[in-house]
């Protein structure tokens, strides 16, 4: 970011990708760019509307709440190893587009059961969801989850779920092409 120039066409910014026809910026990568401090609730950083892709993985956002608003056209959200704290709020299931979304190792997250288990089963679109050290604290349902074929990766380590999965859940259906990591 220190090498950004306003005066310069924000689609020739570093980690700025824009829709070549339209100018539209439609992914921002600024993991391990060395950002710290505080991200407002308020910011416009996860409301742009045309953003599909964006990446702060590794920045120090330490004591940084999540905001609630994303931009429903996002399709990979990285913010692992950042430092957020707080509740991921229920806004994160009108991400409808969303195909990647790693929270991972931001000890200070929590997410309330209903919303891993919207996430789960009502996200369509949904490959890769890795929430690993994200404070859940639930117990597996005695019933089938119903979790959605298109999840392709799972990691719920240290998330302080319990319980087992019924033998008859959905998740077997779909083992052999899913990565699934340690729940502990």
């Amino acid at each position: 970011m220190m090498n950004w120039n306003k005066n310069t066409d924000c689609c020739k910014w570093n980690g700025v990708t824009c829709n070549h026809f339209t100018g539209d910026v439609i992914s921002i990568d600024l993991s391990c760019g060395m950002l710290q401090g505080t991200i407002h609730p308020n910011t416009t950083l996860f409301d742009l509307p045309h953003l599909q892709g964006l990446n702060l993985a590794y920045n120090n956002f330490t004591a940084s709440q999540l905001p609630r608003d994303f931009s429903n056209r996002l399709t990979h959200l990285n913010i692992s190893y950042c430092g957020f704290i707080g509740e991921i709020s229920w806004e994160i299931l009108h991400l409808c587009k969303l195909v990647s979304l790693d929270l991972s190792a931001n000890d200070g997250l929590q997410m309330k059961p209903y919303v891993l288990k919207n996430l789960l089963q009502n996200s369509s679109r949904l490959r890769e969801l890795l929430i690993p050290q994200v404070h859940i604290g639930w117990v597996f349902p005695t019933f089938d989850l119903n979790i959605s074929s298109s999840l392709k990766s799972l990691d719920l380590g240290s998330t302080s779920l319990q319980g087992k999965l019924p033998e008859t859940s959905s998740i077997f259906n779909i083992w052999k092409n899913l990565t699934c990591h340690s729940i502990t």
